[in-house]
């Protein structure tokens, strides 16, 4: 039989970690995301990312890059601060230029010269919430301009709610049903007829 040495250890010491039921709750959430279309690549690889990195803490990775930053001088942590800001703001640039576009987290960070990692860590502490999520909030707010120009399709034609949906990059109108419902707290089609009314 063949016997194993050092040398053919795994890459990581850590051989079990214990997962804790909210991050296998995540997990299970986000496959299932996937397997339905509902989970865009961006929204996806946040939340792999996000999930990687909690692993790591529970296994007693902790965050190293944060330590060694503390110990520079004020003006390197100010450097760094301001280059924080300008790569939240670049990536807020190109998300504000096309929200419709269907982009992954390493298409931005290569469009921002930074890596995924890096990016959606930065741009979560500049702006307070992850970039898939402030891509939802940016196609919503283009919904709700565009909701009293959303008229009910004729019958056999596309268009509506659910051409709105597709125009907007939701992969579909149940998709952007349920965010426009979860944000605003009434369905579009409701927003959409107060909106007309309001509008007479």
């Amino acid at each position: 039989g063949h016997r194993i040495r050092d040398d053919d250890a795994p890459a990581f010491a850590a051989a079990l970690v214990a997962v804790a039921p909210a991050l296998r709750l995540r997990l299970h959430a986000l496959r299932v995301g996937l397997r339905a279309g509902t989970v865009g690549a961006l929204a996806a690889e946040s939340a792999a990312l996000d999930l990687v990195a909690a692993v790591v803490r529970a296994a007693g990775g902790g965050d190293r890059g944060d330590a060694a930053a503390s110990g520079g001088t004020a003006g390197r942590q100010a450097a760094t601060r301001r280059r924080h800001r300008e790569l939240a703001e670049g990536v807020r640039e190109i998300l504000a230029g096309a929200p419709e576009a269907q982009l992954s987290l390493a298409a931005l960070a290569r469009q921002v010269g930074a890596s995924p990692y890096h990016l959606a860590r930065v741009f979560h502490a500049e702006v307070g919430v992850p970039i898939h999520r402030y891509q939802l909030r940016l196609r919503l707010a283009l919904a709700v301009e565009r909701l009293a120009d959303a008229s009910p399709p004729r019958r056999g034609s596309p268009g509506g709610l659910a051409a709105l949906a597709l125009d907007l990059g939701f992969a579909s109108h149940a998709h952007f049903a349920r965010a426009f419902r979860q944000v605003y707290g009434v369905p579009a089609s409701a927003a959409r007829a107060a909106i007309a009314g309001g509008a007479e």
